[in-house]
């Protein structure tokens, strides 16, 4: 099985280069001699590339704001409502989005995806085509699959899914407004346009294919050690987990990671049935092992930042690959663009 250099499965070589930008174009050195004219100007046909466009839609959840009056007061807690705003990035240059005042539930929330979108296209048009769609949600939405809300509303049939029209990602709710913005999330959002993308820590099947299976004990303690060991040449940007969320310890894991400053996770939504079920006598790898060996491929001289285009690619191809991503959820969480953080980043 492929793994990249580095005992807890992060680069430890030289990993931190950059991808080279545009070249740049300007007028060659004069000759200043007599009777010589400056050399023509050297035409390209090709067309200078479009910003990353990205649209975010942050979902505030309202006990927050009421500091859980309900739940002090001892009554059922209801059904969350959220407060929704959106804002829509061309490059570093942001644009609010209109959305209703109003609240919203689960079950809603694909009526605001739709109003959020008719608001973009409104103000942006072609812009909004191959848009990210970004989610920036506390840690209890991280299981709701934003990916399969529909793209708008039909009176008959399936209407596409967003998750089939363009990268859809989450993004850590607690660390952009309620939690510290620390320099070491700040320091591995660099990590980002690093090539090649190494700096990946691989939680893969530790346990047999069996019902109840349960990640080993202790593994949110090496979690954390592989983004905050001292001294370690290079830490990790991300991890990816072979199991869902479903369970508390891999929840943890992610929880973990996120706290200590990652900026990417990745796991699948699938149960470990499904997961196992692929593997055995046909000889097809399971869920996890064909997620890792698909990234490995894909991500060969491609920096992080292209992992969410990279998953909505392998989830559109068809085959093997297609139905296993189409279940994989992606956290990415880039701290150079957050439309929340009002401040510069503290101390960790």
């Amino acid at each position: 099985m492929p793994f990249w250099p580095g005992s807890n499965g992060c680069g430890t070589r030289s990993t931190t280069g950059t991808a080279p930008g545009p070249p740049t174009r300007g007028w060659p050195p004069l000759d200043t001699d007599k009777g010589s004219a400056p050399p023509a100007r050297e035409h390209t046909n090709h067309p200078r590339p479009r910003p990353q466009a990205h649209l975010v839609i942050d979902l505030e959840r309202l006990d927050e704001i009421t500091h859980g009056s309900a739940a002090v007061s001892g009554q059922d807690s209801p059904e969350p409502s959220y407060r929704a705003q959106a804002w829509f990035y061309t490059g570093p240059r942001r644009r609010r989005i209109k959305v209703p005042q109003r609240t919203w539930q689960k079950d809603e929330f694909a009526a605001l995806v739709e109003q959020v979108y008719d608001e973009a296209y409104a103000k942006v048009r072609s812009a909004l085509h191959d848009a990210w769609v970004e989610f920036i949600v506390d840690r209890d939405l991280f299981g709701h699959r934003f990916d399969t809300i529909p793209s708008f509303t039909v009176p008959s049939g399936r209407a596409p899914l967003l998750g089939d029209k363009a990268p859809v990602v989450l993004r850590d709710r607690w660390r952009h407004r309620l939690g510290p913005q620390t320099l070491n999330w700040e320091r591995l959002g660099g990590l980002l346009d690093s090539v090649p993308a190494a700096r990946l820590k691989w939680q893969d099947c530790a346990v047999p294919c069996a019902p109840g299976g349960e990640p080993p004990a202790g593994r949110s303690h090496a979690t954390e050690y592989v983004f905050t060991a001292h001294g370690a040449a290079d830490a990790c940007a991300g991890i990816v987990l072979s199991r869902p969320l479903e369970d508390r310890a891999s929840s943890d894991i992610v929880g973990t990671a996120l706290n200590n400053g990652a900026v990417l996770a990745i796991w699948t939504d699938r149960s470990a049935a499904e997961d196992c079920a692929r593997g055995g006598d046909g000889g097809a790898p399971c869920d996890s092992a064909l997620v890792r060996e698909s990234l490995l491929r894909q991500l060969k001289g491609r920096p992080l930042r292209d992992v969410p285009d990279i998953v909505f690619g392998l989830r559109r191809e068809g085959g093997d690959e297609a139905e296993v991503f189409r279940d994989v959820v992606v956290l990415f969480d880039d701290p150079r663009r957050s439309p929340l953080v009002r401040t510069a980043v503290a101390m960790p």
